[in-house]
């Protein structure tokens, strides 16, 4: 299934309707800066996603003197088309409503019928040099994906995780006996959703590290957990009611990622060259692809938002070879890209 077209109004800097056709295989978006390159990929992430990619508050999605906003996709599988669309509202909070072939749909609904949907930008390499936190949220969002009872898990983890800080943070206001039962409760109920959460980024890793090698090169990942057991919390009691928070669960799992040379394995993060710590990247976003495609039973669609400016020409060349493979956006102020695709393409140049 690949989107054929798109229409757009209201969203961000697209005031007036506009439409777009695409090709199965690669678009290519081109444009000088501030044009609406971006503006317009992250339309076509929010219709298979729900949500913007950089979208801190809804109203950042609608033009800034417009109170509605509309985004049509035709999806083509075969001979049979489907439509999209999600309507974007300002009534206080924005509104989103979501349609599939215009009946309206609660979003975890819409979203099992969307085209997965896997992004890559400059920022990614956070991936590799940035804090757990960039590599937590990547496995959450891959995992929240492809399982709702994971998203309710983690919802759950970090409600529960909060409550249980706050009453650490001011445990004065319990006697020793009282704050001994509270604490008790909300561990149990932690230790349920962490249990999950653990089990499921556990099984991530080794999908990861059963499809290791990208393009001569091959890669690994280790989980570093970090379980959340009411046990252990027991045994710790002392040391959080003195730091006055949380010191186990999965809010401070790790994700050590490692280019493999021979038996030996060089962690990305500190001993990566620039160069490995991007095909590092690169190797994780593929992996995302193929994670998609085996649980969704169908292909995947890859944006790249501006990368191809941050890379040499031996890696530019290893995603083209990785992107022949799904429906493609690529966005670029440099056409030269043209050279490296050997497939269909589709030139949009926005003004």
């Amino acid at each position: 299934m690949y989107l054929s077209s798109l229409s757009l109004s209201g969203f961000r800097s697209f005031g007036h309707k506009r439409s777009f056709e695409f090709n199965p295989h690669y678009n290519l978006i081109f444009g000088k800066n501030s044009v609406g390159k971006t503006n317009l990929l992250e339309a076509i992430y929010y219709l298979n996603k729900g949500k913007g990619f950089r979208e801190s508050k809804g109203e950042e999605l609608i033009k800034e003197d417009g109170d509605t906003a509309l985004i049509e996709g035709r999806f083509v599988n075969g001979t049979a088309s489907t439509s999209h669309s999600i309507r974007l509202e300002k009534k206080g909070p924005v509104v989103k409503n979501f349609f599939h072939n215009q009946l309206k749909k609660d979003l975890k609904d819409y979203k099992k019928r969307a085209v997965p949907t896997v992004l890559f930008q400059p920022t990614d390499l956070d991936l590799i040099v940035g804090p757990p936190a960039v590599r937590r949220s990547f496995v959450d969002r891959i995992l929240s994906d492809t399982d709702f009872q994971y998203f309710q898990a983690k919802t759950n983890y970090e409600k529960g995780l909060y409550k249980r800080n706050k009453i650490l943070e001011h445990r004065e206001k319990y006697p020793a006996g009282s704050l001994r039962e509270v604490l008790d409760f909300w561990d149990n109920f932690l230790e349920k959703a962490a249990s999950y959460l653990t089990q499921e980024r556990g099984r991530l890793s080794a999908f990861m590290n059963d499809h290791p090698h990208l393009n001569g090169a091959e890669f690994a990942v280790e989980y570093l957990g970090s379980s959340f057991t009411k046990d252990r919390a027991r045994e710790i009691l002392d040391q959080e009611l003195k730091y006055r928070k949380t010191l186990i669960g999965p809010q401070l799992d790790e994700l050590a990622v490692y280019k493999m040379e021979g038996k030996r394995r060089k962690e990305l993060s500190v001993y990566g060259s620039r160069s490995e710590q991007r095909l590092g990247v690169l190797w994780l976003k593929v992996n995302e692809l193929q994670y998609y495609h085996q649980v969704f039973g169908r292909k995947p669609m890859l944006l790249m938002d501006d990368i191809f400016s941050e890379l040499d020409l031996e890696n530019s060349r290893k995603i083209m070879r990785v992107a022949r493979d799904f429906q493609t956006f690529i966005t670029t102020a440099h056409l030269e890209i043209l050279s490296l695709i050997d497939f269909p393409v589709s030139t949009i140049e926005l003004k």
